[in-house]
């Protein structure tokens, strides 16, 4: 990615948010979603009590009452799609993923053998399709990736715009950029990526199938007839950076003057070293991961170790706030590359007031966790409560709590 904003600056005939932008992304990594909607709960709570001047706390506000923009991709696609699509609270959208992954489970220990060992999966896509058209039916939300503008002035909702990544791939099954699953449309704007599909028609459970499909847990997802297109993240376990992708969005959809408050990146955590090891030895028959996966991961874990707060020294716009949550070397590569767009952003934009950009997620994920977190509960709780009881993450917490509250009015903008 570039490390500064590319487009023209605002025009005229693109709305401007009436307040400055609250943007949400959520990273994946493998069939974790309890541990990034914990933290999320979390800062929600802080929401809450910093909104109520007398000091009692109030009912935490849905994500999509609080953020413009929400984005996720792989599993923090699918909570995105709970989040901003459904209008989910947390714990409706904590619920929904106990549901799905209860619903991708394989029932048998036959199935689960078949799988590994001869489709080299741990769920079918079909199945996940399946349990997400029951979830439109139940909540008639419709069936379609569409918001109707008629429905973002109800309820307090401020969300306007919801899309999911989805890693693409060529023919020899090497990363080629990124389809964008969006809730929106984008007529005539050639400064946008373009999906290629009609969010008025694109069916809101095939955009929880093609932004999941990653190796080692499911199919590839294919759009088209013939060759079309392919999508399956096979850099996993590397994580991806989305917030870059959000930016890029916003930019697009306003111009690069539009003014920014917040910027908050949650992830569950890299996957543990061992897990991921264990992952690719199991679908390549007894092989390592790649050297460069297994440095990251021997890094990963060794920075685990360190409790020395490592803030990026990157220069960038004396006003930007960040919290730099994550030690390992991708973690700090995706935090360098935010940070400097940010800085970019608002030194263009002669912004009075810099975004305050925060990411939140422990740095490796509990053992097991990234397999099916809903069957190592106990693991992933004790992890996420650690990390959330570290006195630096209680303190970026609440930083990033009083900013979004103070903004946070519960009506629509």
């Amino acid at each position: 990615m570039n490390s500064s904003p590319t487009h023209q600056p605002s025009m005229g005939d693109r709305p401007q948010p009436t307040k400055p932008l609250n943007i949400l992304t959520i990273s994946g990594g493998g069939l974790q979603g309890v541990s990034s909607l914990l933290i999320l709960d979390k800062l929600l709570k802080k929401i809450g009590r910093t909104n109520d001047p007398s000091g009692v706390p109030a009912p935490r506000p849905r994500p999509c009452d609080i953020f413009g923009l929400i984005a996720g991709i792989g599993t923090g696609g699918w909570l995105a799609l709970l989040l901003g699509r459904f209008h989910m609270d947390v714990a409706t959208a904590l619920s929904e993923w106990y549901n799905f992954i209860e619903c991708i489970t394989p029932t048998s220990r036959a199935q689960k053998i078949r799988m590994l060992v001869k489709e080299h999966i741990r769920y079918e896509t079909t199945d996940l399709v399946t349990a997400v058209d029951g979830l439109t039916a139940f909540y008639e939300s419709g069936e379609e990736m569409y918001m109707p503008p008629l429905e973002l002035a109800e309820g307090g909702r401020r969300c306007k715009h919801v899309f999911v990544a989805a890693p693409k791939i060529d023919g020899e099954r090497k990363q080629d950029g990124y389809g964008m699953f969006r809730t929106y449309n984008v007529p005539g704007r050639p400064d946008l990526p373009e999906s290629g599909y009609d969010p008025r028609t694109y069916r809101i459970s095939h955009a929880f199938g093609v932004t999941g499909a990653t190796r080692y847990f499911s199919s590839p997802w294919k759009e088209g007839t013939g060759a079309g297109l392919v999508y399956w993240d096979t850099k996993f376990p590397d994580p991806h950076n989305i917030t870059d992708l959000a930016l890029e969005e916003v930019w697009s959809l306003y111009g690069e003057n539009v003014p920014i408050n917040v910027v908050i990146n949650i992830h569950p955590g890299i996957p543990n070293p061992e897990d991921a090891k264990r992952i690719a030895r199991r679908f390549h028959w007894g092989t390592n991961m790649s050297p460069h996966q297994r440095t990251n991961a021997t890094a990963s874990s060794i920075a685990a170790t360190n409790n020395n707060d490592r803030v990026s020294s990157l220069p960038h716009h004396s006003n930007l706030d960040h919290v730099n949550e994550v030690r390992n070397t991708e973690g700090l590569a995706i935090d360098d590359a935010v940070i400097q767009r940010l800085s970019a952003h608002a030194d263009l934009a002669e912004a009075a007031v810099a975004p305050s950009y925060f990411r939140f997620g422990p740095e490796v994920a509990a053992p097991g966790t990234v397999q099916n977190d809903t069957h190592c509960c106990r693991a992933g709780a004790e992890n996420i409560k650690a990390y959330l009881g570290d006195v630096y993450v209680e303190r970026k917490l609440l930083q990033a709590g009083e900013k979004l509250g103070l903004d946070f009015v519960g009506i629509s903008t």
